[in-house]
């Protein structure tokens, strides 16, 4: 009995198989494809016609069994599409013939045998030469692309991407370095040409790296950085430098309310990010400079509303004369607000953040945010993406590209806008 059949692709390792399951027989494959990553296998000229072929030799095979055992096994068999980490060609390695592999067979009838190698010959030029016409494909490894910073730097790729005839793929990693190195594999199975990796955080980057390099995968960083391992370039913000320059923003609020001597307090990235110890020396540094200093601190996990929301409660709760507030991301920055709302403290404390959503428009100009610190995902995106493209047109990419902060507040917000809209909000607000 044909237990499953399979093609799989030499050049980048994508697998379309065909597999038994309990139920009727078909005698037509369409109606068994049913999510859309089978679609790619679809895709490929003549792949019914294929699928056909061996669906009929699985009836011969069938029949045969019947015949010995006086019993009609039952048989439904649909097309799964697998993503398997494979050795991918080296660069300018012609794509070798798309092979028909048979695998957990009984194949024994020789005229099943012969069947299968005349279909497996009748489509692997197809095959081959629709692999060859694929555009190249750049991937994009994003942290989470359930946060407004990570989509839109994906934006500012897929723009970069489609300006020089790369197809691109994002994969969220949803926070979880587990996930990110399996994007990893996926990606470089499906024929990745280069991947722009914003990694979960610092210590997980290095994983995916080493991956990317065995396989001759070229790698840009945009943003967050990495322990160790090779890449083309890393594209990111003067996260020091912004954070410093925020700080030096609500100090000097701070003093011009009168509000000398009260608490002051952060709720930080993760610190085994660099960015995150960046921002929280950045600040450091202005809080010294100024004669003030951190009277206490929560280290984000989630970066969610939700959990900052608890933390500046805890904060607020435990320091009666809580002044200033830095939170060094955008979407917890809503969750502060919210509960700094809440326990009615907006007229006796000062609140400074980092990055930015949509809604921070009308927080810094009605003061409920005083200032935030903007990278500029977007540009960075964009650069990210161009500096992939230029290597892999073997042209010269420098190390390190380092994108401005824009320290924004409700006097120059206004002025600052038509520049917000496209490299921080990625053209997607008015």
């Amino acid at each position: 009995m044909l237990a499953a059949a399979w093609f799989v692709s030499a050049k980048t390792g994508v697998k379309c198989e065909i597999l038994p399951k309990t139920g009727a027989l078909h005698d037509s494959f369409p109606g068994a494809f049913g999510r859309d990553s089978d679609r790619k296998c679809m895709n490929i000229p003549q792949w019914p016609e294929a699928l056909e072929s061996v669906h009929k030799l699985a009836k011969v095979d069938n029949k045969r069994e019947a015949t010995a055992s006086d019993s009609m096994p039952s048989s439904t068999y649909i097309l799964r599409h697998t993503e398997q980490a494979r050795t991918i060609p080296a660069a300018g390695e012609p794509p070798r013939t798309i092979r028909l592999i048979l695998g957990a067979l009984a194949m024994k009838p020789p005229l099943t045998r012969m069947l299968l190698q005349a279909t497996a010959m009748a489509i692997g030029l197809t095959l081959a030469a629709a692999t060859a016409a694929s555009p190249a494909k750049i991937f994009y490894l994003t942290p989470d692309l359930n946060f407004s910073f990570w989509h839109n730097i994906a934006q500012g790729v897929a723009a970069e991407a489609k300006k020089s005839g790369f197809e691109l793929q994002v994969l969220s990693s949803h926070d979880d370095g587990a996930i990110q190195l399996q994007n990893a594999r996926q990606a470089i199975a499906a024929g990745a040409t280069g991947i722009v990796l914003s990694p979960t955080d610092s210590s997980t980057a290095p994983a995916v790296l080493a991956l990317a390099e065995q396989a001759n995968v070229p790698v840009v960083i945009a943003d967050v950085g990495t322990n160790s391992g090779t890449y083309v370039s890393f594209i990111s913000s003067d996260n020091h430098t912004g954070a410093y320059q925020t700080g030096q923003a609500l100090l000097s609020a701070l003093r011009q309310k009168g509000w000398n001597g009260g608490d002051i307090a952060s709720i930080t990235l993760s610190l085994a990010r660099n960015n995150g110890r960046l921002r929280s020396a950045g600040f450091a540094q202005a809080l010294t400079e100024a004669g003030a200093q951190l009277s206490d601190s929560r280290e984000m996990k989630s970066y969610t509303a939700d959990e900052s929301t608890q933390f500046t409660r805890d904060l607020l709760s435990k320091h009666t004369q809580l002044r200033g507030l830095f939170v060094q991301a955008d979407i917890p920055t809503l969750g502060a607000v919210q509960a700094i709302r809440t326990a009615n403290r907006g007229q006796s404390l000062a609140l400074a953040a980092f990055d930015g959503t949509p809604e921070f428009i009308d927080l810094i100009r009605r003061g409920d945010v005083l200032v935030s610190g903007m990278q500029q995902p977007y540009l960075m995106g964009q650069r990210a993406g161009e500096a992939l493209i230029l290597h892999l047109a073997k042209k010269p990419v420098a190390p390190a590209i380092n994108i401005p902060i824009l320290i924004v507040t409700h006097q120059n917000i206004d002025e600052l806008l038509p520049i917000l809209r496209e490299t921080v909000f990625a053209n997607e607000i008015r």
